[in-house]
Order: structure tokens, then sequence, then C-alpha cells
């Protein structure tokens, strides 16, 4: 089957309100990669889960995800850049010819630099400063394209509190730019997880293991505790999933009590990496073993696998274990543990059959 998961993250550039055709608006479109297509493994999960979703955090209809579950191959859409010419900034607006707009949501006390650029390209993304995950995966990727060595701008001050540590260890660079005037302003298009975003997870690997020399992992696992950040969701009997797990051989992460340090050491080559579904998961981008694992534990109210489609990319395997409800939506417990052993062995089994180990 054929499933494009990049159309999944893209969301349209807006001018007063309404969604805008870039092809058409821009002066010049860059390509920086082409699209192309890739083999990939369809989800792991146990029989009858599916049927446990009720919705996913947007809708009942749950369409593409069975599609995204079940896909085998995926297109990558190409990475671009669109030059829509000059351009001011202000206070968190791009405005062209002081009428048309790109509103971003700036907080106005942020202390940016000024900006006046011959050309420049806008970074961040509104989801990356909400989101971590969003933020580690797309908005950090960026500052990695080397364009005519145009600096990478972000409109916005990313707000997560491991920001500063993810940037001193992966030597990420943002210009915060508030207000100036660029002659060329280039807006991305880097939503595809296409090789040359899967190039750019990998020289963020390489500078973390050379800054940390981390050994690989002994441990069977890693399982990420959820911790109370981000949105509302609860797995109720997180408790006891931990001391199963570590009844199993798995390290537990609790990456709101430890530094970036700490949590990409004990995640480094990890075999099978656990989480709620959530942006928890991405800690492990970097870090995890390039043929594991990552093992969700979905809210049945709130499915949401689009990160398959990056850890597919990077040749590791997606699966997925949905919950039971509990009190609420916001509620969940993990209701069998056998089970739950049961698809931690096949996902070991799926892994191992793709590096060909009987």
């Amino acid at each position: 089957m054929r499933f494009s998961v990049d159309k999944l993250i893209r969301k349209p550039i807006r001018l007063f309100g309404s969604p805008i055709d870039l092809q058409k608006h821009a002066v010049e479109v860059i390509t920086l990669s082409e699209g192309h297509r890739m083999d990939v493994t369809p989800s792991i999960y146990l029989p009858g889960h599916f049927d446990r979703i009720y919705s996913t955090n947007t809708s009942t209809d749950l369409t593409i995800p069975h599609q995204h579950a079940h896909e085998t191959e995926a297109n990558h859409a190409p990475t671009l850049l669109y030059n829509i010419g000059e351009a001011t900034l202000w206070n968190g607006a791009i405005l062209q010819n002081y009428k048309n707009y790109i509103l971003r949501r700036v907080d106005s006390s942020e202390q940016f630099e000024d900006a006046d650029l011959e050309s420049a390209f806008i970074a961040d993304t509104d989801e990356g400063h909400e989101f971590f995950g969003h933020w580690l995966r797309d908005d950090v990727a960026a500052t990695l394209i080397n364009k005519d060595n145009m600096p990478a701008i972000f409109l916005q001050k990313p707000k997560h509190f491991q920001v500063p540590q993810y940037s001193s260890l992966m030597d990420v660079k943002m210009l915060l730019a508030k207000k100036g005037r660029v002659k060329n302003l280039h807006i991305l298009s880097d939503f595809s997880q296409n090789s040359y975003k899967v190039a750019r997870y990998m020289e963020f690997r390489r500078r973390i293991k050379e800054k940390l020399n981390p050994a690989s992992t002994k441990y069977a696992g890693v399982f990420i505790a959820r911790g109370n950040l981000g949105a509302k969701r609860s797995l109720t009997n997180e408790s006891e999933v931990i001391e199963h797990l570590s009844k199993r051989g798995f390290d537990i992460v609790f990456p709101e009590k430890m530094t970036v340090a700490e949590i990409q050491t004990r995640l480094w080559d990890a075999p099978v990496v656990i989480n709620v579904e959530g942006s928890a998961h991405m800690h492990a981008l970097h870090s995890m073993s390039l043929n594991g694992a990552l093992l969700h534990l979905q809210p049945p109210y709130r499915f949401v696998d689009i990160d398959k489609g990056v850890f597919d990319s990077t040749g590791r395997t997606y699966g997925f274990y949905v919950c039971k409800p509990d009190d609420n939506k916001d509620n969940f417990y993990l209701d069998n543990f056998s089970d739950f052993d049961k698809l931690i062995d096949l996902m070991r089994d799926v892994c191992a059959k793709k590096q060909g180990i009987n």
C-alpha cells in the first residue's frame, strides 16, 4: 500500500487567515532535496488492538491512522525553500509592502536581535514553539540546512525548559530575529522525512556521541516516564508498568528530573524504547539503536502515530499497545501485562528479522 506520511505533518502558511499557494507566491523555488519513496514496516500491534481506538487527537475518523499503520511504502516529499522576496520582520510577523503578513505567535517581551540581511530562511514553526517533540524533530533539524550560508531565523523563542541543554549538547545555532528587513526571505518546506532530513538526524547523533562518548546501554530497553508536563493524559498504573519493565531488565528514564546529557547517555543504543505517546520519545530520536523498536502506549481517545514515519525513515520499527480507558478520556491503563510482554517480544523478533538474524 502506498501512503504519504508527509502530508500529515504539513501546515500551510497563511496570509490574513487564508491558505496561500507558496508555489505561486514565491519569486523562486529552490529544491534542497528531491522526494523519494521507501519501503517501510507496518506498525506492530496485537490482534484486536486497532478496534480499541475510539478517536485520534482530532477526529473519530480512523481512515488515515489505519492506512498509516498498515503502509508498506512511504512517499517522501522534497525539501524546498520558497523565496518570497523582500520582507520585513516585525515582532513575529512577516510583512510585505505593509499589507500582506504571516502572523506568528510571539511574546513581545522577548529580547531578540535586529536582523537586516541579504538572505535568510525561517527555521521555526508554531508547533515547535508549542511542543518539545516538534522542536527537536523539525526546528532543530532546520538549523543544519546550509544553502549559500543563509542564516536560519527563529521568530519565536522555544519555551521548553530543556532547549538550552540540547542546544549546547548538539551545537544548535538559532538566530532569534524580532525586527529587521530581509532582501530575500525564504519559507522552508521541511516536513518530509526524506533522506536529507535523516542525514541531519544522523549528524546530531554524531555530535552527541562525540560530546558524551556514551557506552551502549546494557539494559533490555528503556521506558521513558510521562511526567507532568505537556498535554494532559495519564497512564494511571504507570508505577505497575515501571515495576514490570524493571523486572524485565529495562532502565527507567525520568526526563523532567534528569539532565539532557544523562537522558541521552541512558538511551544510547537502546534496543527498545517504550513510552506513552507524546513528545517524550523524541529524546530517543538521536540516541536509541538504529535497529531498535519504538513502542507507544496509546490512549484510546487520543491515538496518534504520526511519528511512525520519523522512526521508519531512520530504520527503526514502530509498534503500539492501545490501553483501556479509565475514569475519563484523559486517563487510561495498561490492562494485560502478558499481552504487553508478547508485543515486546514480537517487536524484538521483527527487528531481528530486519537485520537478517534468525
